[in-house]
């Protein structure tokens, strides 16, 4: 599904560390096309394909794309709502710098559930309003991509240096855990195999009840089975008497009985 939907289907707004998993591939997007010499011009979430099992993000849909060159472009390609200033103000913009301002505009919009400008006016002004709880670096960063001047703007290296991008933000309402919109499960992505290690327990349990957790943390909660799942998880722990991690595999069939191995 596109990321518009699936951000939807969300039982509330992203949480800054979702945001980033989602924002790294994005950039890192961006970054592929312009190494290439490749300009998409319409980067906006229903143009962002969702895998709902790792929240792996693919930019689709080139039809306002163009090859990315050095003078600037005088016919304007996209959705309305990504407009930079300077497309208003000079009728022509530069593709690298209108490529930062989209990603400022979809941050926002992922974090704020709304769009940061209503129309020419506000767009201009530069006058942006945040939702209550979003960190500093993270209204730094978005501040930076909305710069009315296009010269002021970051580069994508320079995003991806971010120390929004760089630090982990509190933990709020699931942070850094993911969301499977069709099953209505909040888990953390199971480490690859080559990522277990000694003394973790492997546990295989039916794909709607899978879910990834720590000693310190319960990131399932679906009602009210995520006690079912926490009393599961402090009974093994209490028998083999030390500190453990899970790490789960998910069957295809519902029907497969919850087995613990050494």
């Amino acid at each position: 599904m596109d990321l518009l939907n699936y951000c939807r289907r969300l039982p509330s707004r992203l949480s800054e560390n979702q945001a980033k998993h989602i924002m790294r591939q994005v950039v890192l997007a961006a970054k592929h096309c312009r190494d290439r010499g490749v300009l998409h011009r319409d980067i906006k979430p229903e143009n962002l394909l969702v895998n709902t099992d790792d929240v792996t993000i693919k930019l689709i849909d080139f039809g306002c794309g163009d090859l990315l060159k050095e003078s600037p472009y005088d016919t304007f390609a996209g959705t309305n709502a990504f407009i930079p200033p300077e497309w208003w103000l000079q009728k022509s913009y530069q593709g690298r710098p209108a490529t930062v301002w989209s990603l400022g505009v979809l941050l926002y919009n992922l974090l704020c559930g709304k769009l940061p400008f209503a129309g020419e006016g506000e767009v201009v002004s530069g006058h942006l309003q945040f939702s209550r709880g979003l960190s500093c670096e993270c209204r730094n960063l978005i501040h930076w991509c909305l710069r009315k001047d296009p010269t002021k703007r970051p580069v994508l290296e320079e995003i991806l240096q971010h120390k929004w991008f760089s630090t982990e933000s509190p933990p709020v309402d699931g942070a850094g855990s993911i969301y499977h919109p069709i099953s209505g499960l909040l888990r953390r992505t199971p480490p690859m195999d080559d990522q277990v290690q000694p003394g973790w327990l492997n546990v295989t349990l039916p794909a709607w009840l899978a879910v990834g957790c720590t000693p310190s943390q319960y990131v399932y909660k679906y009602h009210g089975l995520g006690l079912l799942w926490e009393a599961l998880f402090i009974s093994v722990k209490r028998l083999l008497q030390k500190d453990i991690h899970l790490s789960l595999l998910f069957p295809a069939s519902i029907s497969t009985v919850p087995a613990i191995s050494f």
